[in-house]
Formats: C-alpha cells, sequence, structure tokens
C-alpha cells in the first residue's frame, strides 16, 4: 500500500479513537441491572415531635436504683431480679437476647423488592396502578438503569455507595435495591456492587429512607435529613439491619395478609391519638403498597420508640397502632371488613375551625374521627366499621360543649357507600378589636417573649382561637423601671380570656365586650434570683435529679402553660430567675419520687430553698411479642393492688416504650395488664417491691 495512503488512513482512525473519547459521558452509571421505577406520589418529609428515642419528651434513661429486669409470661409467680447487660437490651430468663419473628427477619423484605411495589402510589391516580406482570415506569425520567448516556439537561447525576454499620468490608458486595425520597416523591433504585446512581432535578432533595440488601431489610442511620441533588454527586449512606420495623396487615376472617396497603402518620396528637385518622392531610406521612408487609422507614417520619400511626388495606378498617421504630421488629394488626363515607359540604366556605366528628350511638368520650372541614369540599372517609353512627359538624373541643352545627345519624354496612351533606352555617359571630400592653421591668433575662391569649369557660374553642403575639412583632417604649411592649389591635371574638406572658407563665384574665378593649395591661413582676438545693429526704447527701421545673402560682381562672425547665449546677444547686410571689417548684426525675412544693419569693429575703426528695420505688413494665418491643398505648392502663400493706400508686404513666409505677410503700403489688386489644389476655401477676429500687419487668404478650 501507497506509504501516503496509510498516513491518511491513520490519522482518520485517530480522528475517530479521539472523537469516541471526548463524546463518552463523564460517569458511567450504575453497574449493571435495569432498575425501573415506578410513579411517584408526594410524601410529606417535615421533622417529627419525636426525639429519636422517647417520643413523649420524658426521660427513659436506665434508673440509677434498678436492680434489673424480669421476664414475666402469661402466668408466673413472684418475679425474680435478673442480671442486666451493659449494652442495654433485655435478655429473658433463659439467656437469650430478643429476636424477631420466627427467630429471623425474613419476611421483611416483600416490599421492598427488586420491581416497583415499594413506590408510594397514590391510589386515586389511574396512571400510578400497576397491574400483574407490569414492571414500573419512571414518570419523571429518573432512571437507576445502568444506561451510560449523558445526563439530561436540568438534572444531576446522584451516585454514591453503601456501607454496612460496623460491617463496613460488606459494602462492595451488596446488591438490591434503596428507597429514597426525591423532593416530594419516593420510588427505589437499584443497589449493584455497593453502589447506586440515578439522575434527578438540579433543584431536587433527595433523602435515603431503606434498603434490602441480599434480601435482608435495612433501616438508613446516615444521612437522616434532606440532601441537596448538588451536593449528592457521590454520597456515603449507611445502613444497619437490626432495627427495621415491619408491619403486617393481616385479614381478620381469613388470617391472610392483605394487599393495597396504606400506612399513615398524622402530624397533629389529636387525629393521631383517635382510632381513625380522617383522610391523609398535606402534612401527614405516608406509605402505599401493594402488600404486606410494609417496611416502617424513613417514609413514615423521624424515628421514636413509641409512634403512633394508622394502618389499612382496601375494603378494611383503618386502625391505630403505637409502634417502636427504634428498636424495631415485627407488628401485626388484624383488620376487619369495612365501608365508607363520602362526604360533601356545603355552606360558607370561609369559616375555620370547623370539625368534622365521627361517634358511635351511644359513645362518650372523644369522638371516633376528628378533622377540620371547609365548605365546598367533598372528602371520601374509607374504613369505617359496620354500625350505628353519628356525624356531626362542630366548633369547640370536644370535651367543653361544643356548638354543633349539623349532625346525621345513619347505618353502615360491610363494602356500603354512603353519601352525606352537611352544611356549614354562616360565620355570624362579630368580632371586635383588642389591644394592650405589656410592661417588662429591667433585670429580666428576656432577649423574645410571647403574650398568648386563650378564650376560657364553656363553649370556648382554646386550639383554634387561642391568638400568640411574639415580642418581634409589637412595638416598644423604654421608661423607668422597665419596657412597655404594645400589640394588637387584633380581631377577636366576645368572651373571656386568659393571658400569659411566655415563658415565664405569668398570667391574669380579662373580658371582651361587644365595644372591644384597647387597654389590656399585664406587668410581670420584677425577677428574683433564687437558689434550690435539692437533698435527700433521709439526710444522707445531696440529691442529683437531671433538672427541676418552676411556675408561678396562678390566680384562679388563669389557664396554666407548663412549667419552665432548669438544669442543675454544681452539687444539687439551681439557679434560676422566678417572678416575685409564689412559686411552685418540681421535680420528677425517674430516679426520685414526685416532688412538690410551693415557696414565697420576696425581693431582699434569703430565697434560697431545699427540695427534699426521695429514691423512687416502683416498676417500669415493658412488653414485648417474640422479641418485638411492643410499646405501651394512650388507651393501655394497668392496675396495682397492695397485697397485705398500705401501699398506693405515687405517680404513673408512660415513658417511652414502658409504663413506668411508683409507689409509696415496699412490699407485694399485684399487677394486672388486662386484655390488651388483639392480644390474648394475660393473667395478674405478683411483683416484690424493695425500698429505693425501680425494677423493670419485660411481660410477654401474644396476638389473638
Amino acid at each position: 500500500m501507497n506509504p501516503r495512503n496509510l498516513f491518511i488512513a491513520g490519522g482518520v482512525i485517530l480522528a475517530l479513537v479521539l472523537a469516541v473519547f471526548l463524546l463518552l459521558p463523564k460517569d458511567p452509571g450504575p453497574l449493571g441491572g435495569t432498575g425501573m421505577v415506578g410513579a411517584e406520589t408526594r410524601i410529606d418529609f417535615g421533622a417529627d415531635s419525636s426525639d429519636g428515642r422517647n417520643s413523649e419528651g420524658d426521660n427513659q434513661g436506665a434508673d440509677s436504683s434498678a436492680a434489673g429486669t424480669s421476664v414475666i409470661g402469661p402466668r408466673t409467680g413472684i418475679l425474680e431480679n435478673d442480671d442486666r447487660s451493659g449494652t442495654g437490651r433485655r435478655f429473658r430468663a433463659d439467656g437469650q437476647s430478643g429476636s424477631g419473628r420466627n427467630g429471623t427477619a425474613s419476611r421483611s423484605g416483600d416490599d421492598l423488592g427488586s420491581d416497583d411495589s415499594t413506590e408510594n402510589r397514590d391510589r386515586s391516580s389511574p396512571s400510578t396502578r400497576r397491574g400483574p406482570g407490569r414492571s414500573g415506569q419512571n414518570s419523571r425520567g429518573g432512571s437507576s438503569g445502568s444506561g451510560s448516556g449523558a445526563v439530561p439537561e436540568g438534572m444531576v447525576r446522584v451516585s454514591g455507595e453503601i456501607v454496612v454499620e460496623n460491617i463496613p468490608e460488606a459494602g462492595p458486595t451488596l446488591s438490591g435495591q434503596l428507597q429514597i425520597g426525591v423532593s416530594q416523591g419516593s420510588r427505589s433504585i437499584s443497589v449493584n456492587n455497593g453502589r447506586f446512581a440515578t439522575n434527578i432535578s438540579k433543584s431536587a432533595s433527595i433523602r435515603f429512607f431503606s434498603a434490602v440488601l441480599e434480601g435482608k431489610p435495612a433501616r438508613v442511620i446516615s444521612p437522616t435529613t434532606s440532601v441537596a441533588a448538588s451536593a449528592a454527586r457521590s454520597i456515603r449512606v449507611v445502613v444497619r439491619y437490626d432495627a427495621l420495623a415491619m408491619l403486617h396487615l393481616l385479614s381478620a376472617e381469613t388470617g391472610e395478609s392483605l394487599t393495597d396497603v396504606e400506612v399513615l402518620r398524622a402530624k397533629d396528637y389529636a387525629r393521631s391519638s383517635l382510632a381513625h385518622p380522617g383522610w391523609v392531610l398535606p402534612q401527614d406521612s405516608r406509605i402505599v403498597s401493594d402488600e404486606s408487609p410494609v417496611a416502617l422507614d424513613g417514609r413514615i417520619g423521624l424515628i421514636g420508640s413509641a409512634v403512633a400511626i394508622h394502618a389499612r388495606a382496601v375494603g378494611y378498617e383503618w386502625k391505630r397502632v403505637t409502634v417502636d421504630l427504634v428498636d424495631g421488629g415485627e407488628r401485626e394488626l388484624t383488620l376487619q371488613r369495612s365501608g365508607a363515607l363520602n362526604l360533601i359540604f356545603v355552606g360558607d366556605s370561609e369559616r375555620e375551625g370547623v370539625m368534622l366528628r365521627l361517634r358511635g350511638v351511644g359513645a362518650n368520650g372523644a369522638p371516633h374521627l376528628e378533622v377540620p372541614v371547609m365548605a365546598g369540599t367533598t372528602q371520601l372517609v374509607e374504613g369505617i366499621l359496620p354500625g350505628s353512627w353519628i356525624v356531626s359538624l362542630e366548633k369547640g373541643h370536644w370535651a367543653h360543649q361544643p356548638e354543633v352545627f349539623d349532625e346525621i345519624e345513619f347505618d353502615l354496612v360491610v363494602d356500603d357507600l354512603i353519601d352525606l351533606q352537611l352544611e356549614i352555617p354562616l360565620d355570624d359571630e362579630e368580632r371586635v378589636d383588642v389591644a394592650g400592653s405589656v410592661f417588662i421591668p429591667s433585670g429580666w433575662y428576656l432577649n423574645v417573649f410571647s403574650v398568648r391569649l386563650r378564650p376560657i369557660g364553656p363553649g370556648s374553642d382554646p386550639i383554634h382561637d387561642t391568638v400568640v403575639i411574639h415580642s418581634t412583632t409589637m412595638e416598644s417604649e423604654e421608661g423607668a423601671g422597665g419596657t412597655l411592649w404594645y400589640w394588637g389591635p387584633i380581631s377577636m371574638k366576645q368572651g373571656t380570656y386568659g393571658i400569659l406572658v411566655l415563658p415565664i407563665g405569668y398570667g391574669d384574665v380579662f373580658e371582651v365586650g361587644e365595644e372591644g378593649l384597647l387597654d389590656v395591661y399585664i406587668e410581670l413582676p420584677a425577677p428574683v434570683d433564687i437558689t434550690v438545693q435539692a437533698m435527700l429526704a433521709d439526710g444522707s447527701g445531696i440529691a442529683t435529679p437531671s433538672l427541676i421545673r418552676w411556675a408561678p402560682v396562678h390566680p384562679p381562672g388563669v389557664p396554666g402553660a407548663g412549667a419552665v425547665p432548669v438544669g442543675p449546677g454544681d452539687n444539687g444547686y439551681f439557679e434560676f430567675q422566678v417572678p416575685i410571689g409564689a412559686v411552685m417548684l418540681s421535680c420528677s426525675d425517674v430516679a426520685y419520687r414526685p416532688k412538690h412544693q410551693i415557696e414565697q419569693v420576696t425581693i431582699g429575703g434569703d430565697n434560697s430553698f431545699t427540695m427534699l426528695l426521695e429514691p423512687a420505688m416502683g416498676m417500669h413494665l415493658y412488653l414485648e411479642e417474640q422479641g418485638t418491643s411492643v410499646p405501651w398505648d394512650l388507651s393501655w392502663h394497668p392496675t396495682i393492688q397492695a397485697q397485705g400493706h398500705d401501699g398506693t400508686v405515687v405517680t404513673r404513666g408512660r415513658t417511652g416504650v414502658g409504663y413506668r409505677i411508683l409507689v409509696s410503700e415496699p412490699g407485694l403489688y399485684e399487677v394486672d395488664i388486662g386484655q390488651l386489644p388483639g392480644f390474648l389476655p394475660v393473667e395478674p401477676f405478683p411483683v416484690n417491691i424493695l425500698a429505693s429500687e425501680v425494677i423493670e419487668i419485660v411481660v410477654e404478650i401474644q396476638s389473638q
């Protein structure tokens, strides 16, 4: 061949190689796998009130006086103390640590498989439903597949590695699915050889919820907050195998696992504490799955030790359950067939604070369901058990003689759908102008404060009609001895109100008439520095509670605001500011009996006080089913009876996953937890309480 031709051919080949090199994408994408994902739905990723261990805000830490842990079966004799492991895990009398149902978690990963069954989908949208055998499609354009094309315009390549806590060497070998949240949606992406990748919008944020790796479910423990897409081009996701809570939804008729299931976590306490959540609100967290079991991962909100959720399946009732998202484990719910209501709301579309409430005929106490409503809307309420019901529109708290606007009594049967129309009347309540001022004497360490105006008396609605005015919105003027702050005018209903200056909690009462009120005045008393010394009541030394609380003693009728917590200084001393006058001091530390005392604080007085504390004695009850922690529900209250002595219950209540009972005297007590809904009855059992000790007791329960 002519040398000239060879030279030309070589140049062409070199140019082609260079062009291919330049056109290839920099990011090769994930290694293998199709990784198809399905349609997304909206999920709220807002913060939860849970603190990660104790959802009730109380300290659950180990009692310094606790003697050990005991295990109770359905029928036992007097408890014997057991050594407690230094790891914090409870051990049974046979020396075995708690395990999941049937000793494994093999059932746990069914809802996080390699197809699109893990996605949150809105069943009301036909485009999001998946028929049998249909592979998932990505409605947002993102894909976890192995394609190596260029990243689409406006998107960014998010990639990273999976690391298993305490098993770092396992990461590069793992394959499976990673559940993520993108902005307001949820989907699963493929994991291959410990790595993952997908395209998402540059403006989006991403959260990592859970994973199923080699068939084992795992919870993401880092990162636990949203990450901007631009900061997630190479990210390290740490997972833990042993703490993912799984919820099994079963038919009460057949015992079979249910399909088309939904789990809802209501963010407001009122709805989360009721039997039925109503319908999904924008702030709620929600998981929708084709089948049970459901992994209660990050899609349900932040973790906590005692978290109330609601669950249902299509055609079945809503049921409330309290779960432990920290220790995880497997829980079962059996559901009954149900009916539904189609509610049409007419009338005044601008009226606020109207509540829909559902009650059983003849039922007393809290309603079965409570949801705020507005006219001009229609709502489908599913998961209502057959029976006789009353649905109503009301204004005001259900326990405070609410005003009833409309109500309908009806009978519901299985699979029935009833149309009901309810009317919200015109808001003809006149509102008047209210304004006032607050005087803050010099010496108070208040950078910011607020004024709370709360209606009181029969028929009042403290939830919706309370007004809080922050100092940052007020005008002020310096004067002799302090600062005068002005608020208002604001529009309020006529009636009686309590006014509080927060966080101090000092308050008064005033009346708003038909002419309004423009001179509401409250003066905070002068501050006084006081000291409180915590001592053991038997004179043996100082006491060391983690905190004490204080609150001004309120005049009759003034609503309270809780107590102000104060942390300790050295040697059991507490130093803080209070207003002149009567002050309530209290201590509710887990290591001591509750103590409350009123002290009179004066200008120029000694203002040094002593709080005598006695070590706590009693029991801390925990429930478990086959190794899974079962948190105490709000509605479960054990009874305790002294045997052969005059001991009484000093205090009781939920703390984290357990239930704490303190007693006045040592000795033998009989504890009866009764029949907890959904579980077999547990026979009453005796507990021997020793002086100055709090014993931890694990009660074994069994699902019906």
